[in-house]
């Protein structure tokens, strides 16, 4: 999210790759906020964050940077269009329950895309979450991973039926007009994309969900997700 909407907005960056590990104790060296606290009542550090040179400003959390962005540079395009950030915060709620189907199927793949620091991480403190339960025994298999993936598509319908509202004025959920609702979809997809595989059965037919809407919107943002 963090990349998409500094590229969206145009400002540069460099971009400085932690591993998971390193996260909370780099947060404590620089002061950074935590953003959010864990069940325990302790302090959780998350990325992305990242350091304005020109205001010498932390800013943690996805959502939190895009408001800083645009207050910190309101001259350049938009991720919250006037008037819509109460709505587009209401969206990305609305959203996240829509897609809890998709994400046990990355589980098997996901620490295969990371660096072995950061796997091992993902390994141990997943399996401390699941009660000391592998993360293979919440991957959907046979005739239950079938039913679980035809219920992901149809609950994403209900998001191209928001998209949809928009009365066939453009792609974005704006029309021609692209947002923080866009960039949320656009992050989903784009990090299944990659842990699923860019050639997985699975990726392709994602991208041919609901008339083909989510392929075409990943593609219609692709300049935005290079990564400086």
């Amino acid at each position: 999210m963090r990349r998409l909407c500094l590229n969206y907005k145009g400002v540069p960056y460099k971009t400085e790759w932690l591993e998971y590990p390193d996260v909370e104790p780099h947060y404590i060296k620089h002061g950074i906020k935590p953003t959010s606290t864990k069940p325990d009542g302790t302090p959780f550090y998350t990325l992305p964050a990242i350091y304005d040179e020109s205001t010498g400003v932390y800013t943690s959390d996805s959502f939190a940077i895009a408001v800083y962005l645009d207050v910190t540079y309101p001259s350049m395009p938009l991720i919250f269009p006037h008037g819509t950030k109460g709505l587009q915060t209401a969206f990305e709620s609305a959203f996240s329950p829509q897609v809890r189907g998709i994400w046990p199927f990355t589980i098997e793949n996901t620490p295969g895309n990371l660096n072995e620091p950061s796997a091992h991480y993902m390994r141990t403190t997943k399996r401390d979450q699941m009660g000391g339960k592998d993360m293979a025994e919440f991957i959907p298999r046979g005739e239950d991973a079938v039913a679980q993936w035809a219920k992901a598509e149809e609950e994403l319908g209900k998001v191209d039926g928001w998209y949809a509202s928009n009365g066939g004025k453009g792609l974005f959920l704006m029309g021609d007009v692209i947002s923080w609702a866009d960039l949320v979809v656009c992050a989903h997809f784009r990090c299944w994309k990659v842990v699923l595989g860019a050639d997985s059965t699975g990726w392709k037919e994602m991208q041919k969900w609901n008339g083909g809407r989510w392929g075409a919107l990943v593609k219609a943002l692709e300049a935005y997700q290079k990564i400086d």
